[in-house]
């Protein structure tokens, strides 16, 4: 099954989740570098 809105949605999830990843990475970074 491939819904537009599922791949949508899927896309949206994964770009948060990469965002949240490079976000506190960069955090961790700031405090520890």
């Amino acid at each position: 099954m491939k819904n537009p809105i599922f791949l949508v949605i899927a896309s949206l999830f994964i770009l948060v989740a990469i965002a949240g990843l490079a976000i506190s990475s960069a955090r961790l970074i700031g405090l520890f570098g």
